[in-house]
């Protein structure tokens, strides 16, 4: 009964030795980026500028919207998303290849938000931030840090894990989609925009990261996953998974 039920499953997702290592390879390369990025993140913090001697720069948002800290509501909303995402994924039968666009996609977006972190400093827009210390370059992984700036990693996030949610039909019924498709951008909208009233990043790192993250997006769907198809990853149906095109 154990193997059998073990079998549907694997028949259900379409599992192989073929698909797994491919979802198990792209997930290692995800893990050693993050872990890249966090530490020219430290790096990036510990050469940061001194925020008792260089102001914030001018940001119409900030002018705008008055200063709201509170990383439980940024964070609760960006793990909310996530759940949600990771049932909705497991619904479907292509979770698979749903999952290795996610990982690829955020992937590729940490890696471009490594070498931004890496060529520029700006005197940080949070004023209770602080500099990460030459011995903890490799072990910190503390978010209100200096320098961590260009572009929003919080941002990229929320938009991949929205991406993946509205990208895919998930329900028969229209009505379903719709409410789950409003609830998810709620979500991350709620997360982004707690950011900038925190002062956690500029709002053109908002921007720049909302860019770049759709820009990887659509490049995926109209280029790379083409590629894939090709290797033949998810077996003969790579081409025919069910998804809304944004572009």
């Amino acid at each position: 009964l154990k193997r059998k039920m073990i079998q549907n499953i694997l028949d259900y997702y379409k599992i192989t030795k073929k698909s797994t290592l491919a979802i198990l390879q792209i997930f290692f390369c995800m893990v050693l980026i993050l872990i890249g990025c966090n530490i020219f993140s430290n790096i990036a913090s510990h050469w940061s500028l001194d925020n008792n001697k260089y102001e914030p720069l001018p940001d119409l948002f900030f002018e705008t919207f008055g200063y709201y800290y509170s990383f439980v509501i940024i964070d609760s909303s960006m793990y909310i998303l996530l759940a949600i995402t990771i049932i909705l994924i497991f619904t479907n039968r292509d979770a698979l290849q749903i999952s290795f666009r996610l990982i690829c996609c955020i992937s590729i977006g940490y890696f471009i938000r490594m070498t931004t972190l890496a060529v520029t400093n700006l005197p940080d827009p949070n004023k209770e931030c602080f500099k990460v210390d030459k011995s903890s370059i490799l072990s910190e992984f503390n978010f209100s840090r200096c320098g961590d700036n260009i572009y929003s990693g919080h941002t990229l996030i929320c938009m991949f894990l929205a991406f993946t949610c509205t990208s895919y039909k998930y329900f028969n019924n229209f009505y379903y989609n719709i409410i789950m498709n409003v609830i998810v951008w709620l979500l991350a909208m709620t997360s982004i925009i707690f950011l900038l009233l925190g002062r956690i990043h500029y709002t053109v790192d908002v921007v720049l990261s909302i860019y770049i993250s759709i820009g990887i997006w659509i490049l995926y769907q109209n280029w790379y996953s083409k590629m894939i198809s090709k290797l033949n990853i998810f077996g003969e149906n790579d081409n025919e998974l069910t998804e809304v095109n944004i572009t």
